[in-house]
């Protein structure tokens, strides 16, 4: 019989009950993240244009794909703002250069798998580049209306609050796009040691010290209620906000366009590179997709082969997306770092389940100031290079739930990289199996429940652990986001996102099975 986390757990009417410490935090509910902030059904877009594969090994199918996708990007969007989609049919289609995917328009073929009845699009050439791209680059906050912001009052803003007490509640309105935000004060910095990163042996001038000002962390929120005191926000706080290292607030933001309602699926992605080089050619295409500026999009059934990197990756202006039922087979590249990302993430509110990965190093990862909430959920890698976990300096807010892979690491880097220092804040790991780290900074949490596998070395052993609680033994809820999502919308969400086989149990054994395939190009 499973046990249960002191941390977060049924009650006795079966609603989730969380325990908060001395300061008030507790585990945030993660189940905003995904599609329209968790808990909705990606929508099925009606095919608009059709085209067939030019069956030439020597054509380039890209202009008329690009061409496609902005004839139906033209067209007028429905309630959803879902324009339509551009269905590529089984065969192979040849792409020289990158593919960009518009508002409203979905890109889909036939099939991901590798008979003939799929659809491959086949990265061609030795340009370096993401082979399909969802939203722009850029920043999405363009600037902050200064003249709203106001310092939050409380002297300890906890980890998973929602209500937000300032002076003047009542100049924001339910609907408002504001930026919660905390500044990386001297006073923090030191309180967590990145001040005195121990240099690199052979290299001190390498590491570097985390300064004041560079590591200010800033959230997007929504306003959903107003009171006399307060404001409510939609997805929780990540990270304590106190006024003893610079406090917090909050303010609105005029922001550029992102792409919206848009998406890739069903698709076999592959990456032309000089065969029997494989762990040396990287004059070939980077990633199979790259999400931008893009809020409520989504990447499903899509595998990746032989990309530099992997599958999909979300830079730091990406909110609000789903990537599911994907998988990121045999990249080709050195093994050494900055290679190697199957599923990489940035920004917030961004939802990875049921995705594997094959002979990836940092599988389903976290970058630079990621700021979240984020989660990866029910996903499998296999023959891994290196760790997955947060990778870089002060990702906050991450869920690792039920993750199977070699190695899981929440931990201070120290000097890696160029002084990477304490890489995860608030982040929980629930029921995965590997070998596992779990170091917690001061003045955040990191928490291990329901893991199994082996505890790892640390690579700074005098770190303060994390919370470990039940470790061998998985707990009930068997997946925290799944209970999450149920408690904050009921049974019908858990319908809308998940599978009856996510539902009923593990997917280990069943993505192995859907993915695994031998190391040959179709």
């Amino acid at each position: 019989m499973k046990t249960e986390s002191t941390l977060v757990y049924p009650g006795p009417k079966g609603r989730l009950l969380y325990r908060a410490d001395s300061k008030g935090d507790t585990v945030p509910d993660f189940s905003w993240c995904g599609y329209q902030g968790g808990g909705v059904a990606i929508p099925l877009a009606p095919v608009r244009v059709t085209l067939k594969s030019s069956e030439s090994e020597s054509s380039d199918d890209g202009e008329r794909i690009q061409a496609a996708l902005e004839q139906v990007g033209r067209l007028p969007a429905d309630a959803t703002g879902v324009r339509g989609a551009v269905l590529l049919m089984r065969g192979i289609f040849r792409v020289a250069d990158a593919l960009s995917i518009p508002s409203g328009v979905v890109l889909r073929g036939e099939g991901q798998d590798r008979s003939p009845a799929s659809t491959t699009i086949l990265a061609t050439g030795t340009k370096v580049r993401a082979l399909l791209k969802l939203g722009g680059e850029g920043k999405h906050i363009q600037a902050r209306e200064e003249a709203s912001r106001q310092p939050l009052l409380d002297t300890h803003v906890a980890v998973g609050a929602r209500r937000l007490r300032i002076a003047k509640p009542d100049a924001f309105r339910v609907g408002d796009k504001i930026l919660v935000e905390r500044p990386s004060t001297a006073a923090w910095i030191a309180a967590i040691g990145m001040d005195r990163i121990v240099p690199r042996p052979g290299d001190p001038a390498l590491t570097k010290q985390w300064t004041p000002g560079k590591y200010d962390m800033s959230y997007e929120r929504v306003v959903v209620a107003v009171d006399s005191e307060s404001i409510t926000i939609d997805a929780p706080v990540v990270m304590a906000m106190e006024t003893a290292f610079g406090g917090g607030s909050v303010c609105r933001y005029r922001s550029a366009p992102r792409v919206e309602q848009a998406g890739i699926e069903n698709l076999r992605l592959r990456s032309e590179y000089k065969k029997g080089e494989e762990t040396k050619d990287e004059a070939h295409a980077s990633n199979a997709i790259d999400l931008g500026l893009a809020l409520d999009c989504w990447v499903r059934q899509v595998t990746a082969l032989h990309f530099q990197q992997g599958c999909a990756s979300t830079n730091a202006q990406t909110r609000r997306v789903t990537i599911e039922d994907c998988a990121s087979l045999d990249p080709v590249s050195q093994i050494v770092p900055s290679r190697r990302y199957s599923f990489g993430v940035r920004g917030q509110q961004v939802l990875v389940q049921r995705c594997y990965a094959r002979e990836g190093r940092h599988d389903f990862m976290t970058g630079y100031q990621t700021p979240g909430p984020n989660a990866f959920v029910d996903c499998l890698a296999e023959n891994t290079h290196s760790d997955s976990g947060p990778h870089n300096g002060w990702s906050t807010g991450v869920l690792y739930d039920n993750i199977v892979c070699g190695q899981l690491y929440v931990q201070d880097r120290g000097f890696m990289g160029s002084g990477q220092g304490w890489a995860g804040a608030n982040h929980m790991l629930w029921n995965c199996t590997g070998t596992v780290i779990c170091q917690t900074p001061p003045t955040a949490h990191n928490w291990a429940v329901g893991c199994s596998g082996v505890k790892g070395k640390e690579f700074l052993k005098d770190r303060a652990p994390g919370s470990w609680e039940s470790w061998g033994k998985p707990v009930r809820p068997r997946s925290l986001y799944l209970s999450q999502l149920e408690d904050r919308l009921g049974k019908s969400a858990l319908r809308a996102i998940a599978t009856p086989e996510q539902l009923a149990g593990s997917l280990t054994d069943s993505l192995r099975r859907r993915f695994s395939e031998p190391k040959a190009p179709r």
